[in-house]
């Protein structure tokens, strides 16, 4: 009978510390859903972001050739000229460049953040 007795007190400790633990998760599991949500929230304002600098740099590059198109158009296009021109169109594919290779980090960034 007393061994009875002290395996019930054992299994009565042991549901105890089970119930501790639960809480516990329970507590871990609020506290990262508060998290998650903060991320999620975080992600979609880099996501506006992104898309902000998406349209800026359509505008940039917009305005670039209509500068390009403009002054190539006003003169008689001789090969000094063109060459010229060339730079311009050269320094706008680079910051494009430039430009594509942020989106693509703050991208990565995002999806690392949306995993955690």
């Amino acid at each position: 009978m007393e061994n009875l007795v002290k395996q019930l007190e054992d299994i009565f400790v042991k549901v105890q510390k089970l119930k501790a633990n639960n809480q516990q998760l329970k507590s871990d599991k609020e506290n990262l859903e508060v998290q998650l949500s903060n991320l999620k929230v975080e992600a979609d304002l880099y996501k506006l972001e992104i898309n902000k600098l998406k349209k800026e740099r359509e505008e940039i590059v917009a305005e670039d050739i209509k500068t390009t198109l403009s002054t190539s158009g006003n003169t008689d296009n001789t090969p000094g000229d063109l060459n010229s021109e060339q730079p311009k169109i050269v320094n706008a594919e680079q910051i494009k460049m430039q430009l594509d290779g942020f989106i693509e980090d703050i991208d990565q960034c995002i999806q690392i953040i949306q995993t955690k």
